[in-house]
């Protein structure tokens, strides 16, 4: 079953971060709407993360900001790439310590990819499903649309919109929900690759999954 997830850790492994050049805020958006980002877009976002110093270890594996734009390292792209029947597209960025501050003897951290456009499925299944406001319809009444992620509360998603998919987001008026399946899930926690925050497991609503 899949998991909501965000991007997040420990205190002491939480990294401020910024790219360079700064993204604008029309940037932001293309990177995270379908069909929105041409060629020329492309080009000019930034190749550059700009990272600080946690208070404990290196750079984590995963980075990223809580309304979505995901970086993540070789290993976790090419797990999605070699999983998914489904192309998603990842922008290669190099990570580097802001103001040439070492981080574990190191200021050049590699490369990282930033996921852009990250697939967006109408998966949440509304009346099965609590949010920070309630439970169903009525939960999201008045655009509160945050699913709520308390251990004794249900998210419950379509299995076959999401079947064959490790990592997404919801379309609106969720898109600012993200989720990783199973797979992916095992995949991190065996690599120990930290950045991500998974919240309960949801439950799924079995349809006919596509073959």
């Amino acid at each position: 079953m899949p998991y909501i997830v965000e991007a997040g850790g420990p205190d002491k492994r939480s990294v401020a971060k910024e790219f360079s050049p700064r993204m604008s805020f029309e940037q932001r958006v293309l990177v995270q709407e379908p069909g929105q980002l041409s060629e020329a877009n492309r080009k000019s976002l930034p190749s550059v993360l700009l990272v600080e110093k946690p208070i404990e270890g290196g750079v984590p594996g995963i980075l990223g900001w809580s309304t979505g734009r995901f970086i993540v390292c070789r290993e976790v792209r090419d797990f999605i790439n070699s999983h998914e029947p489904f192309a998603q597209e990842f922008l290669p960025i190099k990570v580097l310590s802001k103001d040439d501050r070492p981080i574990q003897n190191k200021i050049d951290h590699g490369e990282y990819y930033l996921a852009l456009n990250p697939p967006s499925l109408n998966c949440v299944v509304i009346e099965e499903t609590d949010f920070i406001g309630g439970h169903g319809y009525a939960g999201i009444a008045g655009g509160r649309t945050a699913i709520s992620t308390a251990a004794n509360k249900n998210c419950t998603l379509d299995a076959g919109l999401i079947a064959g998919y490790h990592f997404w987001r919801a379309s609106e008026p969720f898109e600012y929900t993200y989720f990783c399946s199973d797979e992916l899930h095992n995949f991190i926690v065996e690599q120990e690759i930290e950045g991500l925050i998974f919240s309960p497991k949801c439950k799924m609503r079995m349809g006919v999954i596509p073959p």
